[in-house]
């Protein structure tokens, strides 16, 4: 089973981001852990706004699906945030799935 979860500012409760895992509490964990080592990454700047005024974002369960389900229920999560405004996930399903299309059609691709 996987999760789709989003991030949550803790002041309003707002998504930032969404995701998916098997396990919430170690993605949770690695996310904060490893927000300070990544530079260039929106959501990585976000966590540390948010650690320099003592805070951290709200992890929200927002779905849960089997294995085969997941990119799908990801990708309609995604869908439905970039919708109501602004969040950090940079691709969505649909992006990814025109690239990789259009990579193994590439002559170099085998």
């Amino acid at each position: 089973m996987f999760a789709i979860y989003g991030l949550a500012d803790p002041k309003t409760l707002r998504v930032r981001y969404v995701g998916r895992t098997r396990n919430l509490v170690a993605r949770f964990t690695a996310l904060i852990k490893t927000a300070p080592r990544n530079e260039n990454i929106r959501r990585h700047d976000w966590i540390r706004r948010l650690a320099s005024r003592g805070q951290r974002p709200v992890m929200v369960l927002l779905d849960s699906c089997r294995n085969d389900e997941a990119a799908d229920a990801e990708a309609r999560w995604i869908a439905h945030y970039r919708r109501r405004g602004h969040i950090f996930n940079v691709l969505d399903r649909s992006i990814l799935l025109k690239f990789k299309s259009k990579l193994t059609k590439a002559p170099w691709v085998r």
